[in-house]
């Protein structure tokens, strides 16, 4: 019914990121990036505090303040880019990068990368997002597969998004990136 070709390149590994982020693991990442600017921050006035106004410094002290001076500024860049350490991560991980065919028929869809041929049946979708360019299809809160809308070589976007509303039973929802 339906074949595309997705190439997952830089932009579309950013596209599942930000879905990602924005939908089923929001809480997730707002949590953690909490966290690490926070933390972040107090090693980092700690440290600045304890350097200025405690004198002599032992030698314990002196490892600790430079573990807390190291840690504090590192944990805030992570905080502040932590939509492209997620996005390079989701990268390593997948098992095969590159050019991924897809077949959508009447029961299931099937994805083809070089030495990997994975079927799924639609009710299997947790949840399917709409981006810019990209439709993307989470089979849990970690996995998905994006789908390129203009890689169709079999059908149109606008047909898949009707096909993928009926065969999942759920509305393909929206996402703006920005």
């Amino acid at each position: 019914m339906f074949e595309n070709t997705t190439n997952y390149d830089k932009a579309a590994l950013h596209a599942f990121a930000d879905v990602c982020i924005r939908t089923v693991r929001r809480t997730r990442y707002r949590l953690h990036r909490a966290v690490l600017l926070v933390a972040g921050g107090i090693c980092v006035v700690e440290g600045l505090f304890v350097l200025a106004f405690l004198r002599p410094l032992d030698y314990s002290t002196t490892i600790l303040l430079g573990v807390v001076l190291v840690v504090g500024p590192c944990s805030v860049i992570k905080g502040l880019f932590l939509r492209r350490f997620t996005a390079r991560k989701m990268q390593k991980n997948m098992t095969n990068t590159g050019t991924c065919r897809f077949r959508f028929d009447e029961d299931s869809f099937q994805a083809e990368q070089p030495g990997v041929v994975s079927s799924y049946r639609y009710d299997r979708i947790y949840k399917a997002c709409e981006a810019p360019g990209y439709f993307i299809l989470f089979l849990d809160k970690t996995r998905g597969s994006v789908v390129d809308m203009g890689g169709f070589t079999k059908g149109t976007a606008d047909e898949f998004r009707a096909f993928l509303a009926e065969k999942t039973g759920k509305p393909v929802e929206y996402v703006s990136l920005q």
